[in-house]
């Protein structure tokens, strides 16, 4: 072995090392911020803890590929630079509204696809905000940072917590009820117009079929795909069934549930990730 491969496997071993560092320390956070936001697991819901440990996985794998992909010289230098610039004396606040500019038209609007093409845009719009309304109500159930219980005076009233602190209370057969009960119903309904607007782009564009490979372009909506229709499914078996099949249902909902979220560090939508680190 030459000296540069001798300096090339220490600098490997190098970043690995401080990747898995960043792995655990990540995980770790996560360990806390549950069992703080759960009020020492008193709000933690076991029946959940497949989908935590899933997501501590994640946590680790997100953590390790995170300071891998800032390790690379080119990335390396843009961070850098970047909160330099951003943070330079007397263009603070100019560059604050200019980054809020940016995440409004490219995070929010995601102009920049709509720009490619009208059909483009509305499958990733929908899957993007279907998936984010999804995680922003799975996470913190499975955390235990949400939940409801009923009323001590009425069994028609529920209360809502958010990290043990009662945040409001609503009736049972409200509005408010229906949505929040239904609220990852209506985030699949988004997913699955996102799934199949993006199928149907994909069959139709001769240029996307040429360069498409099923692991980066496909296996992400089939794993969508899965978890939503599974999951409608235990909306179908609870309310239109009597509850046939429930258990089945929920055990292979979890294992897709699952599947997507040790797959999430090492696929395509490692990239959900990566973008807002890229606005700047």
């Amino acid at each position: 072995m030459n000296v540069n491969s001798q300096e090339f496997a220490r600098a490997r071993g190098s970043d690995s090392i401080r990747a898995t560092t960043w792995g655990l320390l990540a995980t770790a956070a996560l360990i806390g911020g549950i069992y703080i936001g759960s009020r020492g697991l008193r709000d933690f819901d076991a029946a959940l803890v497949s989908y935590a440990g899933a997501t501590l996985f994640a946590a680790f794998g997100l953590g390790y590929r995170f300071s891998m992909w800032l390790r690379r010289p080119p990335t390396r230098l843009y961070w850098y630079r970047g909160w330099q610039l951003f943070l330079t004396p007397g263009r603070f606040w100019k560059n604050l509204a200019h980054l809020f500019e940016i995440f409004l038209n490219n995070f929010v609007l995601q102009r920049f696809i709509e720009r490619r093409s009208h059909m483009r845009w509305t499958a990733h719009w929908f899957l993007a905000w279907g998936c984010l309304l999804a995680g922003a109500i799975t996470f913190p159930l499975s955390f235990g940072w949400i939940h409801f219980e009923t009323e001590r005076t009425s069994q028609e009233i529920y209360k809502a917590f958010l990290f043990g602190i009662p945040v409001g209370k609503f009736p049972v057969h409200s509005l408010v009820a229906e949505l929040a009960f239904n609220a990852l119903d209506i985030a699949a309904v988004m997913v699955l117009i996102g799934v199949f607007s993006a199928l149907w782009r994909r069959g139709r564009d001769h240029g996307a079929m040429a360069v498409q490979q099923f692991a980066d372009d496909l296996m992400p909506l089939i794993m969508l795909f899965s978890i939503c229709v599974t999951g409608m499914f235990l909306t179908a078996s609870t309310h239109l069934m009597n509850g046939l099949h429930y258990t089945f249902l929920s055990q292979l909902h979890a294992i897709t549930v699952i599947i997507t979220l040790v797959y999430l560090p090492f696929g395509k939508f490692f990239h959900i990730f990566q973008r807002p680190a890229q606005l700047a």
